[in-house]
């Protein structure tokens, strides 16, 4: 019988477990007592094997459409582990619109290593690739960018990718496997924050990396091995406890998210209202044409601009129920300004370069109820002075002119390669 993921997500393969358990054990033991002193059995170390992450990992590949997958111990430590496949000298060709914490691994820790990165326009497929040079060995992106939602073809970046024989690497924490599975359009390497959607209750730190390419697989448990950057026991139970609600949690966060974005699209006031899914998206399409089904959805990211950093920071500060926070994908909402939250810890100057605009207002929705969070969100807009609605011709003439903007920011922007920098860190 073929199932559903969505049903698959509620049956981990527990079935090699000892007395079948309905939730997996937590095995916290460190070590396993061998039967040879000559040769090892299944476990020997939690570092190097461990039976609760075995179950989660698998399940994480089933998710992903992936051979193997990886459990790291937060999403940086997932990305990290993909950056170990570049040696010095080598280069990444990356996407503009990026979370802040790749950039910082790529700006503060990379350079030392003798790896470069140079940052293009990936909305251009032809011109981003064009970018590459010989020593470019990896290219990464996000097929719906954070935090300015951009939306990149992810099968066409892919597609010419492996025709100059350079891999690829998209981090798909944004939209979930559930929306998009980067592996069946041709991508190599998938990363997640497992600590956002697929845990889902801010209560535990993990990241994920999944591939269909034995040799890749191989390299990827050689580095969470001989580093150590493996998620522990009690954390595998939290995120495979996590994955069983993820279809439940993420549809009902999709549909608040869409509704707010119509909702703030109709509002005066705001600027550049961005989610995936409104007509007003540029890349509306070409996401809706790679996604996993019609159903599928566009995240639960919500962002906007106000053209002042003062009303943001009021609207933003009045909010009762989004808390003030980085991260996102929970079953609470919450509200941030990228430019000094999540990507604080990226150099101004590059920030500037790749045009993060100062007031953004970043929201990621939940699970509550879409009225209490609409009332939440009026009620901040009026104490900032915004709130009053469009009338219907007003709200066609900002779609009209939100595409436009969004055609002229698709537009080619210098490249960029990352020196080594200083920069300010803080928990993102």
């Amino acid at each position: 019988m073929t199932l559903h993921i969505h049903t698959k997500l509620v049956h981990p393969a527990t079935d090699g477990l000892q007395h079948k358990p309905t939730v997996t054990p937590i095995y916290l033991s460190a070590t396993f007592e061998q039967e040879s002193a000559t040769e090892f059995g299944e476990f020997d170390y939690s570092r190097s094997g461990n039976p609760t992450r075995q179950v989660l990992e698998s399940q994480l590949a089933e998710l992903e459409g992936a051979k193997r997958a990886f459990a790291f111990s937060s999403g940086v430590a997932a990305i990290a582990a993909v950056t170990r496949f570049l040696k010095p000298g080598e280069e990444i060709l990356a996407a503009n619109d990026l979370y802040g914490g790749t950039q910082r691994i790529f700006s503060t820790i990379l350079p030392d290593r003798g790896v470069d990165v140079r940052y293009c326009n990936a909305s251009n497929v032809d011109r981003f690739l064009a970018a590459a040079s010989l020593e470019t060995k990896l290219i990464y992106f996000e097929p719906v960018g954070n935090p300015m939602l951009t939306i990149y073809d992810v099968r066409a970046i892919a597609e010419a990718a492996r025709r100059r024989g350079i891999l690829t690497a998209a981090d798909n924490t944004l939209l979930t496997p559930l929306n998009l599975r980067p592996l069946d359009l041709g991508v190599d390497i998938v990363i997640h924050s497992a600590t956002k959607y697929i845990g889902g209750h801010s209560d535990v730190t993990a990241g994920v990396v999944a591939v269909n390419r034995d040799d890749l697989a191989d390299h990827l448990y050689r580095t969470q091995n001989g580093e150590g950057s493996a998620l522990a026991p009690f954390d595998c139970y939290n995120l495979e406890r996590g994955l069983r609600t993820l279809a439940l949690r993420l549809e009902r966060q999709q549909e608040n998210a869409r509704k707010i974005a119509e909702h703030l699209a109709g509002v005066a006031g705001l600027q550049q209202v961005r989610y995936p899914t409104l007509a007003s998206h540029s890349g509306r399409d070409i996401l809706a044409n790679q996604c996993t089904s019609k159903h599928a959805g566009g995240g639960a990211l919500v962002c906007f601009e106000t053209g002042s950093v003062e009303t943001s920071r009021r609207i933003v500060e009045a909010l009762k129920l989004f808390a003030i926070r980085v991260s996102f994908g929970t079953v609470s909402s919450s509200a941030s300004l990228p430019f000094y939250m999540s990507h604080a810890s990226v150099p101004e100057s590059e920030r500037e370069r790749h045009a993060l605009p100062r007031d953004l207002v970043r929201l990621s929705i939940g699970i509550e109820h879409i009225d209490d969070l609409i009332q939440d969100l009026d009620c901040a807009l009026r104490e900032a002075g915004i709130g009053r609605q469009r009338e219907p011709k007003a709200i066609e003439a900002v779609a009209i002119k939100s595409t436009v903007k969004a055609r002229y920011e698709t537009a080619e922007v210098p490249e960029i390669v990352v020196p080594i920098q200083s920069v300010v860190e803080v928990v993102s």
